[in-house]
C-alpha cells in the first residue's frame, strides 16, 4: 500500500512537471521569438587613397579614434593629397604603412564607430511575420554572459540571408532542395558595455 501510494505521487509530480513545462514552453512561444544566430555589427567605413603615390606620411593606429578634420596621413610628393578619416570613429584595420607605394582607391585604413553598434539576427521565415519594428529586445552577449541588455527592432529585412549566396540551394544535380530561409533584422544595442566590438556572437529574445 505504502509502495502504491509513493508510486503515485511519483506520477502526479511527473504530471505536474510535464504540463507546467508545457505551459511555459508555450507561453515563451506565444510571446516571444529567440535565435542564438545574432551578431554585433557597426557601419564600417573605408578610408581609400585618393591618388597613386608614395604614402609620405601616415599615423593610423589600429584601436585609436579620429575625428573627421585630424590629418592622418598624406600621399604623393609635389601634389600632396591630405589624407582624413571619413567618420568620427576608432580605426579597426590599418592596411599600409608610411613609405609605401598605394593606388588610387585602395583601402588603406577602415574605421568604425564603436558607440553606434548595434545587432543583426537572423530569424526563421516562418515566424518572421511576428516581427515588427519597435518591439523591445531582450539580448545577451557572449562575451559579457549573466547581463541581459535591452534593445529595439529597428529594421525587417528584405530578402534572406542566402539570396546573395554564391551556391545555390540545390544538389549537384540541379535538383532544389528546400531549406528554412533567414531573415536579417536589424536591433539597436543601448547601455552595452565597453570592449564590445563587430562580429561578437549574441542571443536575442524578441517581443511579439
Amino acid at each position: 500500500m505504502k509502495k502504491l501510494i509513493i508510486l503515485n505521487v511519483v506520477i502526479f509530480l511527473v504530471l505536474i512537471a510535464a504540463i507546467g513545462g508545457g505551459a511555459y514552453y508555450f507561453f515563451v512561444n506565444s510571446n516571444y521569438i529567440s535565435t542564438n544566430d545574432a551578431m554585433i555589427q557597426g557601419d564600417i567605413v573605408t578610408l581609400p587613397s585618393p591618388m597613386t603615390g608614395n604614402l609620405t606620411s601616415w599615423s593610423v593606429q589600429e584601436g585609436d579614434t579620429y575625428t573627421t578634420d585630424q590629418t592622418v596621413g598624406s600621399v604623393g610628393a609635389a601634389d600632396a593629397k591630405t589624407l582624413t578619416p571619413p567618420i568620427q570613429g576608432t580605426a579597426i584595420q590599418a592596411s599600409v604603412v608610411k613609405g609605401e607605394n598605394v593606388t588610387q582607391g585602395e583601402a588603406l585604413a577602415k574605421f568604425v564607430n564603436l558607440s553606434k553598434l548595434y545587432i543583426v539576427a537572423n530569424i526563421d521565415e516562418n515566424v518572421i511575420q511576428d516581427v515588427q519594428v519597435g518591439k523591445d529586445v531582450d539580448i545577451t552577449l557572449d562575451a559579457f554572459p549573466g547581463t541581459t541588455y535591452k534593445g529595439t527592432v529597428q529594421l525587417v529585412g528584405f530578402t534572406t540571408s542566402s539570396a546573395f549566396s554564391l551556391l545555390p540551394a540545390g544538389g549537384a544535380s540541379g535538383t532544389y532542395t528546400k531549406v528554412a530561409q533567414r531573415i536579417p533584422v536589424k536591433i539597436s544595442l543601448t547601455n552595452y558595455p565597453k570592449g564590445v566590438v563587430p562580429g561578437m556572437n549574441a542571443s536575442v529574445t524578441i517581443h511579439r
